[in-house]
């Protein structure tokens, strides 16, 4: 068993870090960051706290939520989401991300936090070749369609990965019409960006809808939508549920009129 200094070491060693998780009381992933790693691939890294896809995932089916289910975390990062599930009883969790980096985090943390845990794996995989031939009840597709050279087909696949709902979240941009994409050129080596240098930003959540309808999940909500103005080159975020029957939204849209 790691000592705290020996804890706080490999949290600075395996930095920076886009998740700020708990690894123990009162030690949070992002604490470590570096103010600058002198490498333009490791800076500007911003944080966010998986904890804020709880809610969600308690409402994302009738049933129990993701208790009980198997999921999906597609481009996983640190396994936050993963992390969460598991802790409110997802039946298995699997996580991957086509970058070494994230991958060395989830696995040190739940060496960490969950040690004995059979249901959490992770692997690095590349989501264009990624073929598991199962299915899991949730997908969670999270940051991922705008860094792709082929979006569209990618989410058809995992669509035919999901059992039941899958969770949509992407960047966008506003000075296009919400059914329409627009390419971009981004780095293949920045630690938060795609590996293909091509990829494609979506209007707005009319784009997955289409999508998500073309592959049998006729029933999509639109969680929050933020149109990004001039000032911010017009980019926004949008995130998405879908399910292939509507009854499957009833829990999320009881959640929706408290």
């Amino acid at each position: 068993m790691l000592s705290v200094a020996e804890v706080e070491q490999n949290l600075r060693n395996l930095g920076p870090w886009h998740f700020n998780i708990e690894v123990m009381p009162g030690i949070r992933t992002a604490a470590y960051n570096k103010e600058s790693y002198g490498h333009v691939d490791l800076d500007k890294v911003g944080i966010i706290d998986p904890d804020e896809m709880r809610d969600l995932l308690r409402v994302i089916l009738p049933d129990g939520g993701v208790s009980g289910k198997t999921f999906l975390d597609v481009g996983c990062n640190a396994g936050g989401y993963c992390f969460v599930a598991h802790e409110l009883g997802a039946r298995a969790c699997y996580g991957f991300d086509v970058r070494d980096h994230w991958i060395r985090q989830a696995e040190f943390i739940k060496s960490i936090k969950y040690p004995g845990a059979t249901t959490l794996q992770f692997t690095k995989a590349d989501v264009k070749q990624f073929a598991h031939q199962q299915q899991y009840d949730v997908v969670l597709f999270k940051g991922v369609f705008y860094h792709l050279p082929d979006p569209i087909s990618t989410l058809g696949k995992l669509c035919d990965l999901t059992g039941r709902a899958i969770i949509v979240d992407s960047a966008s941009r506003s000075d296009i019409p919400g059914e329409c994409m627009v390419p971009w050129w981004e780095s293949t080596t920045h630690v938060m960006s795609g590996v293909d240098g091509l990829a494609w930003f979506p209007g707005g959540p009319e784009v997955i809808g289409s999508i998500l309808k073309w592959r049998g999940f006729e029933h999509m909500r639109v969680i929050h939508h933020r149109k990004g103005g001039k000032e911010e080159r017009f980019r926004g975020r949008f995130r998405v549920i879908a399910a292939r029957r509507q009854s499957d939204l009833s829990a999320f849209d009881a959640s929706q009129q408290k």
